[in-house]
């Protein structure tokens, strides 16, 4: 639980053809198109020309004792981050972590940076997960939020509330900006309270769209305590505000946002025998901050066969092709000068062997000689630029379809997990729980790799496309475990990360699990040996341990292999200093 307060967001769901998003080109902005009640004809309301988003999670501070250090404030921020990422327009998001959110560098993004790069008819939205505080005077209480370097003794160290009203919304030139704090802090300084009526009709959006805000949003009241343990391992406010943003089947205002999360926090604390009810407000303006999500079927039919992803995939083979062509092409240069460099080292060669002999030419002579070896470096010179253009090019080509391959991975994972979420939509219905085979099929038609899945064994059909489930998203396998490409064993990506004895280095493996991959075990001390001398583990596996056990035994002592210097060796299995576990298992 995170001590004092913390804040944020709302949503109504609409149905999908009262309220569709379009897109323009930079000159036209980011639009939306909303339905008139009275004529009941649409129309569309352009309202920004770029959006930005400033998202900070701070979980470690420097000056802050141990027990108030934070566990998942970076999980909410990059659950955020994601969603947006995913679901929302925006041009441009800046992420401030742990060490990166200083006060001096928080103030210059949002003093300095944004200033400069933002116009009058953009939007900015800011979250913020960490600690806040407040402090008392003669005149009233000051809120703040604290920084990495912040500290609770010395308010200058800290960003007041003060400065966002004051400075912050006054430097950022944008229309709308909505701050979303889910911290621990009071004092929200708003000059007013909103009206309790939510609208999302074209005459609203075109009454909005005149007028400036600055609106915030906080995870609780004033004294209130913020709860963890909500949704996907989220705090119940950051959870709840994912759930919103991810469910909008189009745009949403700050004020649905808000009218939405409030009802669904208070009930969650209620339910869990505490008060905590969001808080929402305005520093100024008569205007509401919206989100515009990404032009695409959110509602689509369950399917991983897009259109798109078949052209992502088809534009990556085309750049392998045209990279493969391009390589020959350069090849065949390359041989082209290789020849006649061999031609002109054959002609020196026979002028060598006929001066001072009777079968010298008439011609032969040291000029001729000269003017050989000035031909002969001049296409030498030729030939290491073209080598030198090649390489070059080469890389180019390389990165590109590098970047392409990782894009089509990640699309890929993405297009995965919307279709898994479909399913178990399906699979989890009280009414519906007939259809969960059939779902499950149409799923699997998808993916043919995982037409021998059981049904509904969603571990192992992620396992054989290569992903995993992690942190509540699905990653590919590589972000969480190494496979060797030279023996085809998995490790896992980090040591235990502390000393520990043979016997539960043991149980460590044994009951190891990331992201649903189980099966793991010790790895014999061979295995080890293998890994270290094949070096392809370095920078990909975090080793913190200098000896890592295996699992050959001998009487009281237990094998294992130093890392350091490539020793194999015999230690006591009740020997923990220095010492640690390193999981291993099949890559099938």
């Amino acid at each position: 639980m995170r001590h004092h307060i913390r804040a944020l967001p709302s949503i109504i769901l609409f149905l999908l053809f009262l309220a569709a998003v379009s897109f323009a080109a930079e000159t036209r902005g980011l639009s939306v198109v909303a339905k008139d009640p009275a004529s009941g004809r649409q129309g569309e309301v352009r309202l920004y020309n770029k959006t930005y988003a400033v998202i900070i999670g701070i979980d470690r501070y420097q000056n802050l004792p141990a027990d108030r250090q934070l566990q998942n404030a970076v999980k909410d921020a990059k659950g955020v981050e994601e969603i947006l990422r995913k679901n929302y327009q925006f041009d441009k998001i800046i992420t401030l972590n742990n060490e990166q959110a200083t006060k001096d560098r928080i103030m210059e993004v949002l003093t300095e940076e944004l200033p400069a790069q933002m116009g009058e008819q953009d939007a900015l939205f800011l979250f913020w997960a960490g600690h806040g505080n407040q402090e008392k005077s003669s005149y009233g209480e000051i809120g703040y939020l604290i920084p990495y370097d912040g500290a609770t003794d010395k308010i200058r160290k800290n960003i007041t509330m003060a400065e966002i009203r004051d400075t912050v919304s006054k430097k950022i030139p944008a229309k709308h900006v909505f701050y979303v704090m889910d911290a621990c802090y009071s004092g929200l300084l708003t000059t007013r309270s909103v009206d309790g009526k939510i609208r999302r009709d074209l005459g609203y959006l075109k009454e909005i769209t005149k007028e400036s805000a600055r609106q915030v949003l906080t995870a609780g009241g004033k004294g209130e305590k913020a709860l963890d343990g909500g949704p996907k391992g989220h705090s119940v406010f950051t959870g709840r505000l994912i759930e919103i943003l991810e469910s909008a089947p189009d745009f949403i205002t700050a004020n649905e946002l808000q009218a939405s999360i409030r009802e669904k926090v208070y009930s969650d604390a209620q339910a869990r025998n505490h008060t905590q009810t969001p808080g929402f407000g305005v520093l100024y303006g008569l205007g509401d901050y919206v989100f515009i999500p990404k032009q695409q079927d959110r509602l689509g039919d369950l399917t991983g066969a897009s259109v798109a992803r078949q052209q992502e995939l088809k534009q990556l083979r085309l750049a392998e092709e045209e990279a493969s062509a391009a390589k020959k092409r350069e090849q065949v240069e390359i041989a082209r000068k290789e020849r006649e460099l061999a031609t002109l080292d054959k002609q020196i060669a026979d002028m060598k062997s006929r001066l001072g002999t009777s079968a010298v030419h008439t011609d032969d002579s040291l000029d001729q000689i000269v003017a050989l070896v000035e031909q002969k470096d001049e296409q030498g010179k030729r030939l290491d630029g073209l080598r030198q253009q090649r390489e070059g090019e080469e890389r180019k080509r390389e990165q590109e379809i590098s970047r392409l391959r990782q894009a089509a991975l990640e699309k890929r994972a993405i297009q995965i997990n919307t279709d898994l979420m479909k399913y178990q939509r399906v699979a989890s219905s009280r009414y519906a729980g007939e259809m969960k085979d059939t779902a499950w099929k149409v799923l699997v038609a998808n993916y043919p790799e995982a037409k021998q899945v059981n049904v509904g064994d969603v571990d192992r059909f992620l396992f054989v496309l290569g992903l995993t489930r992690y942190e509540d998203e699905v990653v590919e396998l590589g972000r969480v475990t190494y496979t060797d490409p030279q023996t085809g064993l998995m490790w896992a990506k980090q040591d235990n990360g502390r000393d520990i004895n043979w016997a539960s280095a043991v149980s460590h493996c044994e009951n190891y699990s990331v992201g649903g991959v189980t099966g793991w075990r010790m790895p014999t001390q061979d295995e080890l040996a293998a890994l270290y001398a094949s070096g392809a583990y370095k920078g990909k596996i975090n080793l913190t341990n200098i000896w890592i056990w295996a699992s050959e035994t001998r009487g009281s002592d237990a094998a294992g292999f130093y890392f350091y210097s490539g020793r194999r060796g015999w230690s006591p299995q009740s020997d923990a200093i220095f010492s640690g576990a390193l999981p291993v298992r099949s890559g099938k």
